[in-house]
């Protein structure tokens, strides 16, 4: 054996629990392995839970019959959100403000199939602002601490986020949220944590599968994971620590998610459910998604190859029986995670058949093994309370999955520029041009207040409105007394909107010297432009309203 003698005492004594659970195999190399090698797969093997792998693969390859699979019950169903979520993003706001609410982003997956070498979340789709992902859903995050502030008249409001990463982009996530800065998020509310990874086996036997020499394949345990890597890594801990009683789970793939959302936090805790699925409708009766449903008499998340083409084409009203479409948006309370979630999900994988590469075969063309994977819509089963609500696609769904065609980069830019054009438009202002355009969610969350800002404007697009930017002038008032909107030039051919203030010839009537004194009392330099945008419309009223 070329490995050291403390590496050789090392591989005995882990042969031997080895030989307990009928894996012996992974050692099968060891004496063609340098020393460095013989550690490195001697500690790999070590912190496999071996037992967790024989349950998991048990249940992968003969999971329990269920056969029944009925529609949601009516009283499960929201789909007219719409006449209550005054009322119910109210409660959402206030229990944000009360530090009771925390999001979580799974956010493990890389950009592979998007042609980038890197975590999805750090992914610039190539919007107006060139935001990554992660930017947009942070600073929603921020907007609804923001928000939940302005509504209980506080100052204390905390939204703390927990990012689920992956052993293949742990370290690049963390270090770009250093980079960026965080954000504008206090980095002491946002809490990393590793999802779990669990060995790939043989199908027939449940063997541990070597993927060289020296190493065993490894791979992800699925969204699912999550459960136990919140109790692994501290952070369900934290989060009690925190004060926190609701958690809202989201996919980093959808930059139209919002942390925290108020209104579908605040339906769930106003209806006291333990477990909520934010829903959008399908697109058509056969289109490929899981489908919120009743399995057995318990909630769950059915899969379309589930239902028959009877099943998938009823009817329940206006909408399809089996219509409320899983985008992988969920709430869950925390002491529901706690209680029932993390001590009954530990082994209730499904089984992915892949072809994964393995010492005998580098490049397999078939199926030789399974993957391990929990899926996050499995607790809902556990769950005694529940419900879907579902809402428009167009507000809520923009996923980004594919480099090109449907779930692409450029179907969520149409889908935001929709979205965010139709916010403008519905607040007074006119847009000309073609191309994308864009509304930070700093500036607005969902299109609220930007009739103070935009109305009346001529704004051409392509055009981002936010932080700071671009081009043509507006003038209003009389010859004795103009201000003049400056929207300075564009950048990278995107219309960055701010607003200058001018006062070129100063009116002398009462109204105008109001106007100018509350000119003379702001800095124009020095305001964002933000606050100049509200500056002009509050001087617009009071030029309309003095008839000048």
């Amino acid at each position: 054996m070329s490995v050291s003698t403390t590496s050789s005492a090392a591989a005995g004594a882990l042969l031997k629990q080895l030989q307990q659970v009928g894996q012996t195999h992974l050692l099968r190399y060891l004496d063609a392995l340098s020393e460095t090698e013989a550690r490195t797969l001697i500690s790999q093997i070590s912190k496999i839970d071996f037992d967790l792998v024989k349950k998991a693969h048990a249940f992968a390859i003969k999971p329990p019959s269920l056969q029944d699979v009925q529609p949601l019950p009516d009283s499960c169903v929201i789909t007219d959100y719409r006449k209550y979520e005054l009322e119910w993003k109210t409660e959402g706001l206030s229990q944000v403000a009360a530090g009771r609410v925390a999001a979580i982003i799974l956010a493990g997956g890389q950009g592979t199939r998007l042609g980038y070498n890197g975590p999805k979340g750090a992914y610039n789709a190539g919007f107006p602002s060139k935001k990554s992902i992660f930017q947009f859903q942070i600073e929603r995050l921020i907007k609804v601490r923001a928000l939940a502030n302005e509504a209980l008249a506080t100052t204390s409001a905390t939204l703390p986020l927990y990012v689920m990463t992956s052993d293949a982009n742990d370290s690049e996530t963390r270090d770009f949220f250093e980079k960026n800065s965080f954000f504008g998020m206090d980095p002491a509310d946002v809490f990393f944590f590793e999802q779990g990874m669990i060995p790939a086996v043989t199908e027939a036997e449940g063997k541990v599968i070597l993927e060289s020499k020296s190493c065993v394949a490894m791979s992800p345990d699925g969204n699912g994971g999550l459960f136990a890597a919140l109790e692994r890594s501290g952070a369900i801990a934290d989060m009690e620590r925190r004060g926190v009683l609701y958690t809202h789970v989201f996919a980093v793939d959808n930059p139209l998610s919002c942390p925290g959302d108020p209104m579908f936090v605040g339906c769930c805790v106003a209806k006291s459910v333990e477990a909520g699925n934010l829903c959008v409708a399908k697109a058509r009766w056969d289109e490929r998604v899981g489908v919120a449903a009743l399995r057995d008499g318990k909630f769950h998340v059915v899969e379309y190859s589930e239902l028959t083409e009877e099943m998938a084409k009823k009817s329940s009203g206006k909408n399809l029986a089996f219509g409320a479409a899983n985008i992988c948006n969920h709430f869950f309370t925390t002491s529901f995670l706690r209680d029932k979630v993390i001590p009954g999900m530990k082994a209730s994988h499904h089984a992915a058949r892949k072809a994964i590469p393995c010492v005998d075969d580098p490049a397999p063309k078939a199926s030789n093994g399974i993957k391990l994977e929990l899926f996050i819509f499995d607790a809902f089963p556990l769950a005694d309370s529940y419900l879907a609500m579902q809402v428009d696609r167009e507000s809520y769904f923009a996923p980004i999955k594919n480099a090109s065609g449907v779930d692409s980069p450029e179907t969520a830019r149409q889908m935001v520029t929709d979205l965010h054009g139709g916010w403008l438009l519905r607040a007074g202002a006119q847009l000309e041009g073609t191309g994308h355009c864009e509304v930070s969610p700093l500036v607005s969350l969902s299109g609220e207040g930007l009739d103070k800002i935009v109305n009346g404007l001529k704004l051409r697009l392509p055009l981002y409105l936010g932080a700071d930017g671009p081009v043509n002038l507006e003038q209003f008032g009389t010859n004795d007394f103009r201000i003049t909107v400056d929207f300075s030039t564009a950048q990278d051919g995107v219309n960055h909107y701010r607003v200058v203030a001018k006062k070129p010839n100063p009116d002398v009537s009462a109204a105008a010297k109001v106007i100018m004194e509350k000119l003379a009392a702001v800095d124009i330099s020095k305001t964002t432009p933000l606050d100049a945008l509200f500056l002009l419309s509050e001087l617009k009223d009071l030029a309309s309203n003095s008839n000048l």
